[in-house]
């Protein structure tokens, strides 16, 4: 069992180079990756939450990481597919792949915040059909030496675009979201699925599901990845409904302790504990405390 968390990024942190010691230290003590968020605007529920304090660039913030880390894994939750031009984005992904040495996951999602589509002129009610094209060619664009695709948003003729995936043959992709049509994508497309916001009998319902999706893909179950996200509570801070499901008070260890092997006896192959605050002080105390429970 692995286990994650979340740097955020997302949660009005002033100084980015914060960010970057937390990844120190939870590559330290043994965490096997770090996943960062995603906004590209303050929507109305970002604002809520973090007024005018900044959200930074997922992956602007794990190059930064990756030059100051050595083995633990660069991971995303989730990056909105839609929002990107999917050539643009194999390019960063793959430049971060290298600057890595291979240890980054692709977190790919739909997007959910209508704002965030109006501000980039792309259609919300195409998300799902985007995606799906995107996640297609970051696969060719990460393998083939020459890439075509004839898609309803994209066409590419023998495009060549350098450098592939660091370790061949791709890039993994951990595809989050919880509905039927997420985990038909993650079967087919991705190499993993990461799910938020749901018990431990829809989760385990859900890999049972989404294994049988990726068996009927002519795929193998055994080589796919289930990351459960869960979030963990810090006093003073403000969450949203579905953070509120799955929610644990940092300090609780022993709770953390049954619920990661909860989730495990459910199918999960790692965890990942979103940190959902800006007090450092906090931040760090939950980052050794999660770590003392699993990793030692």
């Amino acid at each position: 069992m692995k286990i994650g968390i979340t740097i955020p990024n997302n949660f009005g942190v002033e100084d980015p180079q914060y960010l970057c010691e937390l990844a120190m230290l939870a590559e330290e003590l043994g965490y096997f990756a770090i996943f960062s968020g995603e906004h590209l605007i303050h929507t109305q529920y970002v604002t809520d939450r973090l007024g005018s304090k900044p959200y930074f660039h997922p992956l602007a913030i794990l190059s930064f990481i990756a030059a100051r880390t050595t083995r633990i894994a660069l991971g995303q939750s989730v990056i909105a597919l839609p929002l990107h031009h999917p050539v643009e984005l194999a390019k960063y992904t793959a430049t971060l792949d290298h600057l890595s040495r291979g240890r980054v996951i692709l977190g790919a999602g739909t997007g959910y915040a209508p704002e965030e589509f109006e501000a980039m002129n792309i259609p919300f009610e195409e998300r799902g059909t985007r995606t799906d094209e995107s996640l297609e060619i970051l696969k060719k664009l990460w393998s083939d030496e020459s890439s075509s695709f004839e898609g309803r948003h994209w066409t590419l003729r023998n495009v060549r675009a350098f450098p592939k995936a660091y370790l061949r043959p791709t890039i993994p992709v951990w595809v989050g979201g919880m509905s039927r049509r997420a985990k038909l994508r993650a079967a087919r497309f991705g190499d993993g699925w990461q799910p938020t916001g749901i018990s431990v009998e829809e989760f385990s319902m859900g890999v049972r599901e989404v294994k049988d999706m990726v068996a009927a893909a002519g795929r193998d179950p055994g080589q796919f990845a289930i990351c459960m996200r869960y979030n963990v509570g810090i006093e003073g801070e403000h969450y949203n409904e579905l953070e509120r499901r799955t929610l644990l008070a940092w300090d609780d260890t022993a709770e953390i302790g049954r619920t990661t092997r909860a989730y495990e006896d459910g199918g999960a192959t790692s965890m990942m504990f979103a940190l959902n605050s800006s007090n450092a002080t906090s931040l760090e105390k939950a980052v050794r405390r999660i770590a003392g429970e699993l990793l030692s």
